[in-house]
C-alpha cells in the first residue's frame, strides 16, 4: 500500500516541480496585476504609444514583483526592434508564452486590441479592469475566510483523521488475528475433548472464529483498508486544490502528493505502533504466557 500512496504522490508531486518557480511568478504578478494596468492607464491618458508607457512606467513600479515582467517586454522590444504585439503573443517569441497564466494573458491582449482604437479607450478601459480585479482580490478574501473553516476540517481529515483511522483498523485487525492464531489449538483441543452435542454447539457458535485466519490473509485485509485511505485523501486534496487554487494545476498537483506523503506516513506509523503496543501489552499477560 506504501509503494503505491508513495508513486502516486511522487508522481503528483514532481509532475509539476520544474514549474513551481513559474507558478509562484505568476501568482505574484497576478497579484500586482492590478497596480500595473493603472499605471498604464495613467501613462496612456497622455496619448503616448503604449510600448513608450511600458518603458517610462518601469522605473515607477520598480519595487514590485511585476516589474521583471515589463523589463522583459521592453529588453525584447528593443533588441529585437518589434511591436508590442510581437513580444506578447508571438507564439515563440512572446513574453506570454512563459506565463501560461489566463487572467495575464486576457488582460495584455485585451490591451492590445483595445489600443488600436485609440489611446484614450485603453486607459478608461484598463482603469475598469484594474477595478473589477481588485474587487475580485476582495471577493476571493472573503469567500476564503467564509470557507477557512471548511478546508481546515477537511485538511485535518486528510493529514490526521483518515490515516488514524486506517491505521487503528489495520492494528487492531491484526492483533485480533494473531490472538485468535494463538489461541486456536487451545480452543479446538476443548471442544474435542467434550462430547459430540456439546462439541458441535460450539462449533456451530464459534465456527466462524475458529475460520477468522482463513477467511482473509492479514496482508490482503491491510491492502484494502490502505487503498481505502489514499482514496479518501485524493478525494480531500482534489476538492481542496479546486477550492484553494483553482486552475492553478501546478499548486494542486504538489497539495495532493505532499497529502499522500502526510498521510501514508501517519497510517504507517500508526498501524506499527498499536500492533506493536498491543503485542507488548498482550506478551505481559499470563494467558499469553502459558
Amino acid at each position: 500500500t506504501n509503494t503505491i500512496g508513495l508513486s502516486i504522490g511522487l508522481y503528483f508531486f514532481l509532475l509539476q516541480s520544474k514549474a513551481s518557480a513559474i507558478s509562484e511568478k505568476i501568482s505574484k504578478y497576478e497579484d500586482e496585476l492590478p497596480t500595473l494596468l493603472y499605471q498604464i492607464s495613467i501613462g496612456t491618458k497622455t496619448g503616448q504609444p503604449l510600448e513608450s508607457v511600458f518603458e517610462n512606467i518601469y522605473t515607477t513600479i520598480r519595487s514590485l514583483e511585476i516589474s521583471n515582467f515589463i523589463k522583459e517586454i521592453v529588453t525584447l522590444i528593443r533588441l529585437k526592434g518589434i511591436s508590442l504585439r510581437e513580444a506578447l503573443v508571438e507564439e515563440r517569441e512572446g513574453i506570454l508564452s512563459k506565463y501560461p497564466s489566463k487572467v495575464l494573458s486576457s488582460c495584455m491582449r485585451a490591451m492590445i486590441d483595445i489600443a488600436e482604437r485609440g489611446s484614450y479607450l485603453v486607459s478608461d478601459t484598463l482603469k475598469s479592469i484594474s477595478t473589477y480585479l481588485d474587487t475580485a482580490k476582495e471577493v476571493n478574501k472573503f469567500t476564503d475566510e467564509v470557507l477557512s473553516e471548511v478546508i481546515s476540517e477537511m485538511k485535518v481529515t486528510s493529514y490526521v483523521f483518515a490515516p488514524l483511522s486506517g491505521g487503528i483498523i489495520v492494528g487492531i485487525i491484526s492483533i485480533l488475528i494473531s490472538v485468535f492464531i494463538f489461541v486456536q489449538p487451545q480452543i479446538e483441543k476443548s471442544i474435542g475433548g467434550m462430547g459430540e452435542i456439546e462439541g458441535a454447539e460450539i462449533i456451530e457458535s464459534l465456527g466462524w472464529l475458529l475460520n477468522l485466519t482463513k477467511q482473509i490473509p492479514l496482508e490482503y485485509f491491510q491492502l484494502a483498508i490502505g487503498v481505502y485511505v489514499i482514496e479518501i485523501v485524493l478525494i480531500l486534496s482534489w476538492f481542496l486544490g479546486e477550492i484553494c487554487y483553482g486552475e492553478d494545476e501546478v499548486k494542486k498537483s504538489r497539495e495532493i502528493g505532499r497529502m499522500l506523503f502526510s498521510s501514508l506516513i501517519i497510517y504507517s506509523l500508526i498501524s506499527i505502533f498499536i500492533y506493536g503496543a498491543i503485542v507488548v501489552i498482550l506478551s505481559q499477560t499470563p494467558v499469553m504466557k502459558v
